[in-house]
């Protein structure tokens, strides 16, 4: 094991050529450098280094294999990684084994050995919990012709998956232990996650009795490096459970590195060892590089011979492992901050959560709530919160509920359940909002509430409100709407006058025109139902709203709007 090839560059925090007090500055109370500094310690050079030594053999040069059934050689490269985290961690490693059998690519039933290396850096105490830094290490060429039935002899070189991923999880393991946090940090790198994710599946199950510690969230790293298709950029993968996280993390990207584009997927694909984590109700997010409009993976060399160094982009490798440490230094720096996210209010069907926000009459639905304290800080001893989840419908709005509550503790939340039966008085379309009002605390209001529709179907009247908005229309004719909140499901046409009564155009929308409309709020662009006017003088119009079944029409509404230029 020549690990004289791995060549990582161990940088010092640059504070030379500082006065006394700026190098003092530069460093945190601790003693250690502030996370600006560890964040800009993240060296590309290292980063390559680490994906050199897992993809290229370092004595003949050659491409390597880390195919997990290719024991020996997938070992050789595990034994490098964990000596080189306690290194960087200066705390022990452990080595979780696991056993599994295997038919598809040995033909026969066969038992193979492989396993999870797990390190830490302990913090301050301050918070109770870890947060995961995660990537796995094995690799796979099936994609390659033959690779199936050649790969006890043909090489597994994986570069950008996930040399890439392991590499950025190692040098955040290097920067990190520089800078204090007030949790611990937790180093995984997963084996045979290219086998159904059975590493982190493994590491998952035995979690609780290994560890048990409260996990905040989970980090992993998976394809960092491909951007030859378009522009540098990334994508964050994350599910509603894990919404807030990934929220927190787009929110310390834009700070840090505004001008590199990352995308948060929601609801993301299970196709990483984020979904271990998934399946345990566990926060977990993927980073990995940018993936077209079909959530799909653009690098056409992955899972081949010839997913090599030579397609990987190390500048946006470097970046993305720079918002990966900065992130995590972000979270343990924030202070105390009451939240609900978009993805922290879930409606309920029959107890069990939907993505679904169309119901009927009689339905048992429930809100529920998760109120978080965003930061690291802890609420101040008498700090109190009151949860107002309300609704505004046809019949005006309402409060539902307003409850009392002690305020979550740090990278913690509480939660509340609302629940309602769906009355005649919810037919058509609901905005139910939930909001936390905070005393006894500095708190920032503006991401305090958050707001969903839900439409319910019930038999009657099958229009309960209908109108053009904004009115007047004071921008342009395409940006306004027309809005109509159904008690069912209506086909409908829509006509525009002049108060001299000529006809401007006419658009039909519904089921039997191929655009089906849903029971609740339906807000159509003018621009699209009526793609031939651009703009309108400034007046009085009027439309003609028109129920049709089956093509023909059976009843109508009048309307009007304004338009000021």
């Amino acid at each position: 094991m020549l690990i004289v090839a791995l060549v990582a560059v161990e940088l010092p925090v640059a504070v030379s050529g500082l006065s006394a007090s700026q190098a003092g500055d530069a460093r945190s109370s601790a003693g250690r450098p502030r996370a600006a500094n560890v964040v800009a310690a993240v060296s590309r050079d290292s980063l390559e280094a680490m994906v050199r030594f897992v993809s290229v053999d370092p004595a003949s040069h050659a491409p390597r294999t880390r195919f997990v059934l290719r024991e020996a050689p997938l070992a050789l490269v595990g034994d490098s990684l964990a000596a080189r985290l306690e290194r960087y961690t200066g705390g022990p490693v452990d080595r979780l084994p696991f056993a599994f059998v295997d038919s598809a690519y040995s033909k026969r039933d066969s038992t193979f050995a492989a396993q999870n290396i797990v390190a830490r850096i302990e913090g301050s105490g301050g918070i109770p919990g870890v947060i995961l830094i995660a990537a796995h290490y094995d690799a796979i060429a099936l994609r390659t012709a033959d690779w199936s039935d050649q790969w006890q002899v043909w090489p597994a070189p994986g570069a950008d998956d996930n040399g890439t991923g392991v590499a950025a999880l190692m040098e955040a393991a290097r920067v990190l232990p520089r800078h204090e946090l007030p949790f611990d940090v937790m180093f995984v790198l997963f084996s045979a996650e290219e086998l159904d994710r059975l590493g982190s599946k493994d590491f998952v199950s035995r979690y609780e009795g290994l560890y048990g510690e409260r996990i905040i969230g989970v980090l992993n790293a998976d394809m960092l490096g491909y951007a030859f298709a378009g522009p540098l950029g990334g994508t964050i993968i994350t599910n509603y459970t894990s919404g807030w996280f990934a929220e927190m993390i787009r929110e310390s990207a834009r700070a840090r590195d505004p001008s590199l584009p990352l995308t948060v997927v929601l609801p993301g694909p299970p196709n990483s060892d984020h979904a271990s984590f998934w399946d345990s109700s566990c926060t977990a997010v993927t980073f990995t590089e940018p993936l077209d409009e079909h959530v799909s993976i653009v690098n056409p060399r992955y899972h081949t011979l010839g997913d090599t160094m030579s397609w990987v982009d190390f500048e946006q490798v470097e970046r993305l492992t720079k918002l990966m440490v900065g992130c995590v230094t972000d979270i343990g720096a924030a202070p105390a901050e009451i939240a609900v996210f978009p993805t922290d209010v879930t409606i309920l069907l029959n107890g069990s959560p939907t993505l679904g926000r169309r119901f009927q009459v009689g339905d048992a639905i429930g809100v529920r709530v998760r109120i978080r304290n965003r930061g690291a800080g802890q609420p101040p001893v008498g700090a109190r919160g009151r949860l107002v989840v309300s609704v505004e419908n046809s019949r005006g709005a309402r409060t539902v509920t307003s409850d009392e509550l002690d305020l979550p503790g740090a990278l913690d939340f509480r939660q509340i359940t609302v629940p309602i039966t769906l009355g005649p008085e919810f037919h058509g379309g609901n905005r139910f909002r939930a909001e936390v009002f905070v005393q006894g605390m500095e708190d920032i209001p503006d991401n305090n509430a958050v707001e969903v529709w839900v439409g319910v179907e019930g038999a009657g009247v099958p229009v309960l409100m209908h109108a053009v908005q904004p009115n007047p229309i004071q921008r342009t004719f395409r940006s306004a709407a027309f809005c109509i909140n159904l008690a069912r499901a209506v086909d409908i046409g829509l006509e525009l006058y002049t108060l001299e009564g000529e006809r401007l155009g006419s658009a039909y929308v519904g089921a039997w025109w191929g655009k089906p409309l849903e029971p609740g709020m339906n807000c159509l662009e003018l621009g699209t139902l009526f793609p031939r006017i651009d703009r309108l003088a400034s007046g009085i119009y009027l439309y003609r709203l028109v129920l049709y079944e089956e093509g023909a029409a059976r009843m109508s509404y009048p309307g009007r709007f304004a338009v000021e230029n």
